[in-house]
């Protein structure tokens, strides 16, 4: 009886610690594609919805009181405008052309925010709190060693970035190719790593008070384990008639994951028996790791929200030493590492341009290489400009193939401009993503025209959410968040110590998070959303403890 009544107090606390380390660590295999898209239903799903329910028992035993979950109805009214924008999109607009996949891309974002009210309910103590603040830090250092293994060892990546990757290839990284690690793409694997940022400095700051007992260690280890076991098995289970990868290659695969797991279990363990000022350099070692692996993602949005979230909280704080040591490091790094130095120098490029007049064809005049983004088709301030060896072999080359092709053109229809050009990324977001957004937002104001209605990416979470759910929808999601944001600085002014430090540790954090929404939308992406909304439940649930249980933490 004991044992059963220790399970039911602690099941959800249990399932959400395992389902934490779940969310970073299990790469993205698709257990069944979804028809018209390439959006799969993956195992962390079922996970998802399995403490989802988990959840829903314990609330209608109440042992969780409904009246106590804080914010509820500005979450119920965010959802409620998402599910009326996906009606319009069916019915009025007509906008959304499968009413399977609009629900799916609506009852995601609501599995995603549920873990909110999980996080919540899951800390009735400061010794829960410091349990899922070692989980967050156990994860991002076996991200981190995963990621540096991709560039070192060759340790396999599973990416959703196109249609083809998305059915579960294992890929293996080219030198020029960006770190994702077990993440879905770069750009995740970057905000995740921007959200945490400043959660690790704050737990660097506490660490006096991070103290488990032996039990908890060991469950921690045993959850950490868990996903990177899982991915071996299901490597294992793609080699019979579901890869691409030849007996070889997955025999090199799963001893490759079965050595992660080892790499795994052993980093595990150290850095669970650390006490101390040693565990304190520990965590600053997992930060500096961090911010290597940052840099290997390439990602310039990630790199400035880094930048901004991190300086603001180490001088809202007065640590100026450790802020001169953050630029210093991240600034240097960076410096050596030449991809995202050419992706920085490439964001805005002068080039020749050469415009057919008759057909108004744009072709821009340069060598593409795998290691460089291209430039756009987005241009300002066109000039006339003499032709060079390259735009004059090029414009023979355009002539040429017009000629092939039944054209009559001559070399007087093309003439060579100069004009500053954004590389493709750029152009992309400037001529299609955010054009065909503002078009949604201009059909339906008030609710757009409906989740999954303008693909799966809009490179822009706000773009994204004024086009699919409008006004309202962009509005009330907001509304979350402001009003999250003035509870916690109305509670910060009765914080002292540690939990002031780990309370701004986490709204840094996600104002980082909303740098990267300008160019990433962070907020649909499962790994950050998730990470998100259980960091922000678990903060909440902090500052709701008494006084008396915070003193633990001073």
């Amino acid at each position: 009886m004991r044992l059963l009544k220790t399970i039911d107090e602690n099941i959800l606390k249990w399932f959400l610690g395992i389902f934490l380390f779940f969310i970073p660590l299990y790469m993205k295999f698709p257990l069944r594609n979804v028809t018209f898209t390439y959006i799969s239903i993956r195992l962390d799903d079922f996970v998802a919805i399995l403490i989802i329910a988990i959840f829903v028992v314990q609330l209608l035993r109440r042992k969780i009181s409904f009246q106590n979950l804080p914010f509820k109805k500005y979450f119920g009214l965010y959802w409620l405008i998402l599910f009326a924008a996906l009606a319009s999109g069916i019915y009025l607009t007509q906008t959304i052309d499968y009413t399977s996949i609009g629900f799916l891309h609506a009852a995601r974002r609501v599995q995603y925010m549920m873990l909110f009210f999980i996080a919540f309910a899951s800390v009735r103590s400061v010794k829960d709190f410091k349990f899922f603040m070692y989980i967050f830090l156990m994860s991002l250092l076996i991200v981190n060693i995963y990621g540096l293994g991709q560039r070192l060892y060759g340790f396999p990546a599973i990416s959703t970035m196109n249609p083809e990757f998305a059915k579960g290839r294992v890929l293996y990284l080219t030198p020029e190719a960006r770190l994702s690690s077990t993440f879905a793409g770069h750009y995740d694997l970057g905000a995740y790593l921007v959200l945490l940022f400043p959660l690790m400095w704050g737990l660097y700051f506490a660490h006096e008070k991070f103290i488990l007992s032996l039990r908890e260690k060991m469950f921690i280890l045993s959850a950490a384990v868990l996903p990177v076991l899982v991915n071996v098995t299901t490597v294992a289970w793609l080699a019979f008639g579901f890869s691409s990868l030849d007996l070889v290659q997955i025999i090199l695969t799963t001893r490759l994951f079965l050595f992660i797991l080892l790499l795994t279990t052993i980093s595990a363990t150290l850095l669970l028996s650390l006490k101390g000022q040693i565990q304190r350099w520990a965590i600053l070692g997992i930060i500096i790791l961090s911010v290597i692996v940052l840099v290997g993602t390439a990602s310039r949005t990630s790199s400035i929200a880094y930048l901004v979230s991190i300086s603001g909280f180490l001088l809202f704080f007065k640590e100026f030493r450790y802020l001169i040591f953050v630029l210093i490091f991240s600034l240097t790094l960076t410096a050596f590492d030449t991809d995202l130095v050419q992706r920085w120098a490439r964001t805005i490029q002068v080039k020749q341009i050469i415009i057919n007049r008759k057909t108004g064809e744009q072709v821009v005049v340069q060598k593409i290489r795998p290691d460089e983004l291209p430039a756009g088709t987005a241009f300002v301030g066109e000039g006339s400009a003499l032709d060079t060896k390259a735009s004059a072999l090029l414009k023979q080359e355009l002539i040429n193939k017009a000629t092939m092709s039944g054209s009559a053109s001559s070399a007087a229809d093309y003439q060579t401009y100069s004009a500053v050009a954004g590389d493709i990324s750029i152009s992309t977001r400037l001529q299609v993503s955010w054009p065909r957004a503002i078009k949604a937002f201009l059909r339906n104001p008030f609710l757009g025209t409906g989740p999954s209605s303008i693909t799966e990416s809009s490179d822009g979470d706000y773009f994204r959410m004024i086009g699919e759910t409008g006004l309202l929808g962009l509005v009330s999601f907001f509304m979350i968040f402001v009003v999250l944001g003035k509870f916690l600085f109305d509670k910060l002014r009765l914080l002292r110590g540690n939990a002031k430090i780990l309370v701004y540790a986490v709204v840094f954090g996600v104002m980082g998070l909303f740098i990267n929404a300008t160019l990433i939308d962070v907020f649909e992406a499962s790994k950050v959303a998730y990470t998100l909304w259980a960091i922000l439940g678990l903060c909440i649930a902090l500052v709701h403890l008494d006084k008396t249980e915070l003193e633990k933490l001073s």
